[in-house]
């Protein structure tokens, strides 16, 4: 629209919009009353672009920590395995990913320190 343009010297512009996909419904908000959904800004990329494989609807308090561990992911030029939530982070590198799931950092072994270290594991 005309005068909507920036103005570098002005500060910020007077309108800012975005325009978001809703993919889908979750299972519930932030808490278990609350409704929540989940969009995209089309960009195809990120946690709202995943492929759930398996388990239950998700809800808003898991996008938050899978997006924690997306976030830590990009850090890494490396193979990653991220395990994540907004108050704790754990993580494991390898060159590859049969380096990633062997050795000192196997998913087994990293499943087992997480769970060990006094997250839930369930």
């Amino acid at each position: 629209m005309p005068g909507d343009e920036f103005h570098a010297a002005d500060g910020f512009p007077p309108t800012l919009r975005f325009s978001f996909s809703k993919i889908m419904d979750l299972r519930y908000g932030e808490n278990p009353h609350q409704k929540a959904a989940m969009y995209t800004n089309g960009s195809g990329v990120g946690v709202a672009n995943a492929h759930q494989v398996q388990g239950k609807e998700l809800s808003y308090n898991n996008i938050v920590d899978l997006q924690a561990a997306w976030d830590l992911a990009q850090e890494f030029d490396e193979t990653v395995c991220a395990l994540s939530s907004t108050r704790t982070h754990r993580y494991g590198t390898g060159k590859t990913l049969q380096k990633l799931t062997s050795g000192h950092w196997s998913a087994i072994r990293f499943l087992r320190w997480w769970c060990n270290w006094g997250e839930s594991c369930n």
